[in-house]
């Protein structure tokens, strides 16, 4: 699958019409839009044949992915947070890209439409091959496209494994399918650049506050040890061997006063 880099970041192909689409309709509401209006637009809605529910997971999947990039940014609005486009630049690049995607998509198709009837017009039938029954090679569901494509040649990725389908669109593994959905259109083990950034920078917050509570605690420790210590000590001080002293010499004076007495 063929990608493209727009600014730091880099774009599947078959993900940019989506991506324009949601863009478009982002720049088309001056005060934002949420993700549930999005998806209700006329021009992403007559891709799913009209399915709300559908719409919506897609649309989903395309916004998570553009703000993960910083491309869209979620914002306070009047009735709720809705969305507004921060980075014009690679939005403007990402609608103009796609508009290249799909002009060759559209030549691609016409010119193997013209080789198709060249070849049949050409080719001498056999009868006898024509009954006999080709296998049909694997098919997917192209979650950003909407459509029904062959496997191509190569090993299949997770999401294609996942997204695998039978002619009519039906998923052989739906719950698979759900899982790759749910995690923003990419497999467990596929994060992009951003998130695994975001990951090491959360990581490393948590150890920074470990460390100073440690710090802090050790403190504490060391305060009560030497207030302890203080209360504890054995050693007199110079007022209180004054006092011992004065005490002894009272003692002795008393013992020499018994004495004579006696004699």
């Amino acid at each position: 699958m063929m990608n493209v880099k727009i600014g730091q970041f880099l774009y599947s192909v078959s993900e940019l019409p989506m991506y324009s689409k949601v863009l478009k309709v982002i720049g088309s509401r001056a005060s934002g839009v949420s993700n549930l209006a999005i998806a209700k637009d006329a021009s992403i809605l007559k891709d799913f044949g009209r399915n709300e529910e559908r719409a919506q997971v897609k649309v989903n999947v395309a916004v998570s992915n553009l703000r993960s990039r910083g491309v869209i940014v979620p914002v306070r609005g009047k009735y709720g947070e809705v969305l507004r486009i921060a980075d014009t630049v690679s939005a403007k690049a990402l609608i103009e890209e796609a508009a290249k995607v799909s002009d060759k998509l559209a030549a691609s198709m016409v010119q193997a439409a013209e080789s198709v009837n060249d070849s049949n017009s050409n080719k001498k039938v056999n009868k006898m091959a024509s009954t006999k029954i080709a296998k049909a090679p694997r098919t997917w569901l192209n979650p950003e496209t909407n459509a029904v494509e062959v496997f191509g040649i190569g090993r299949p990725s997770k999401v294609k494994l996942a997204f695998e389908c039978d002619a009519t669109g039906k998923f052989l593994n739906p719950e698979a399918a759900a899982a790759i959905k749910q995690n923003g259109g990419k497999s467990d083990d596929k994060l992009t650049k951003a998130e695994l950034l975001a990951v090491v920078a959360d990581l490393r917050k948590q150890v920074s506050e470990i460390t100073e509570q440690r710090d802090q605690l050790a403190e504490i420790v060391a305060a009560e040890s030497d207030v302890s210590g203080d209360e504890d000590s054995d050693e007199l001080t110079a007022e209180e061997r004054d006092e011992l002293e004065l005490d002894a010499e009272a003692v002795e004076s008393d013992e020499d006063l018994e004495v004579e007495a006696v004699a």
